[in-house]
């Protein structure tokens, strides 16, 4: 499957969400890790929410204090 705008969007936007923060410079060897990961696992969701799950910046994401 070859790349698409709309794939790599949805990616870097899951990536976003499961940081809790907008991505910087320095997520962008997150955002390759994840890439190769979903590219080696055939461009299915599971391998991509896997490899999200697995990155850097989810693992090291700081918990965003409850709303009172």
């Amino acid at each position: 499957m070859p790349k698409s705008r709309t794939w790599e969007l949805s990616r870097r936007s899951l990536l976003r969400g499961a940081a809790g923060a907008a991505l910087a410079f320095e997520d962008e060897a997150t955002v390759r890790y994840v890439d190769a990961r979903f590219s080696e696992g055939g461009h299915r969701l599971p391998e991509l929410l896997v490899a999200v799950a697995l990155s850097d910046s989810f693992r090291n994401r700081c918990p965003v204090p409850a709303a009172e």
